[in-house]
């Protein structure tokens, strides 16, 4: 075997390395291209999913946040009205015949019944006489509007009906009714 000989042998093992180093780079460069592309796709899908889970979260958050906001306002609006309401009907007590006023008088004196001895009921002058002639001792002085004003005749015992007074005990009694009625 001469030099040449050996020469090319030499080469065409060389070659044939070459070419078998080559291919199984271009293998393993495939694997790793192949892997570093599922794991890049895969990390995306996980950023698109951490994403649209933030998303989906901050949509729930507003839409909540804007039902309990018009919740609010329409319960706002509701108790507003209703306070019209209430507060237009003591309006219209003025306008009440002195007959009717003074069946809400009786009514409002009916209280002092309850009480001992003979006790003592503050009226506007105006009211007084459609108090006098009960079964107690009527003050004329001012009260601040329709209504009485009942003291026990020691003094301990004093009970405030007034007009404005008795409807705002009641109304908290009232205003589920007036609800009702103006909003079904």
């Amino acid at each position: 075997m001469g030099y040449r000989e050996l020469e090319d042998r030499i080469k065409k093992e060389y070659q044939r390395e070459l070419d078998e180093i080559n291919r199984n780079s271009e293998s393993e460069a495939g694997k790793i291209r192949g892997e570093a592309e599922s794991a890049a796709e895969a990390e995306k899908k996980r950023i698109l999913d951490a994403g649209r889970r933030r998303a989906e979260l901050e949509y729930r958050r507003i839409v909540g946040n804007a039902r309990l906001e018009a919740r609010r306002r329409v319960s706002e609006e509701k108790n507003s009205l209703s306070e019209k309401v209430i507060s237009e009907a003591i309006e219209a007590v003025d306008g009440l015949t002195d007959s009717r006023k003074r069946q809400l008088l009786e009514r409002l004196v009916k209280d002092a019944s309850y009480l001992p001895g003979k006790p003592v009921v503050k009226v506007e002058k105006a009211y007084a006489k459609m108090v006098k002639g009960k079964d107690v001792k009527v003050v004329e002085e001012d009260i601040g509007g329709l209504g009485v004003l009942i003291e026990s005749e020691d003094g301990k015992i004093k009970v405030d009906n007034r007009l404005a007074n008795v409807v705002g005990r009641a109304k908290t009694r009232l205003k589920p009714e007036v609800n009702r009625i103006l909003f079904g």
